[in-house]
């Protein structure tokens, strides 16, 4: 359904991420041959350019032709108590099919020295958890109420993450897909998915290692 001159809000609290456990970000093969395979320089914003609002769209809902192999991230991290907040672009990584096992959309973006972003929220609440009927795909109303999301961000040896975002879709087409992200508060976690250095084993030590330090926010811009 066509949503044009607003986003359409979208919120917290990722059902499918109790553990809050970051997301190894997806290797370019397959759909995702365009896809760079060796991720970028960061590059250093003004923060202003981290509060853009993405131009509005059409915004389908059926999960399909989601492929993207262009497109970049502009995350703003804004320590608490005191110091700068910094925004950051990073540009798009990973498969062109942001599809993941466990009903999952994962958009990734990713630039060298370890850094990297990634927004994930669930494809069955995207889509409105409408099942074919008699073979037809059923397209869903409006996207009114909230979505879960967990948003992580690795910057300068250090990844942040939050499963209690809000996400906002300004486009969502075959074409190109965008959007705003907004994360109140985030921890460091012991994992960094995005610094293969970081010598952790994932499956034991996925975890928080000290209390949220900082806020997230940005906005993503995806291209086919």
């Amino acid at each position: 359904m066509a949503v044009a001159g607003a986003m359409i809000v979208a919120g917290a609290a990722c059902a499918s991420h109790d553990d809050a456990r970051p997301h190894l970000p997806p290797t370019a093969t397959g759909k995702a041959a365009k896809v760079p395979a060796k991720p970028g320089k960061a590059t250093v914003k003004p923060v202003k350019d981290c509060a853009r609002q993405p131009a509005p769209g059409r915004v389908n809902r059926s999960g399909y032709g989601m492929d993207y192999t262009v497109g970049a991230v502009y995350v703003e991290v804004a320590p608490f108590g005191g110091g700068d907040a910094t925004c950051t672009m990073m540009g798009k990584s990973g498969p062109a099919d942001p599809q993941v096992p466990g009903d999952t959309l994962l958009l990734s973006f990713a630039a060298t020295g370890g850094r990297g972003a990634q927004i994930e929220f669930s494809s069955i609440a995207f889509t409105g958890g409408i099942p074919p009927v008699n073979g037809t795909v059923v397209t869903p109303g409006p996207l009114t109420q909230a979505l879960d999301a967990t948003v992580g961000v690795s910057l300068d040896g250090k990844y942040l993450s939050s499963s209690q975002c809000t996400v906002s879709f300004a486009e969502v087409t075959r074409r190109r897909t965008a959007g705003r992200f907004e994360c109140p508060s985030a921890q460091p976690w012991t994992a960094n998915p995005f610094d293969p250095t970081d010598d952790v084993d994932y499956d034991a030590a996925a975890q928080p290692s000290g209390p949220a330090e900082a806020s997230l926010s940005g906005w993503f811009e995806l291209k086919h």
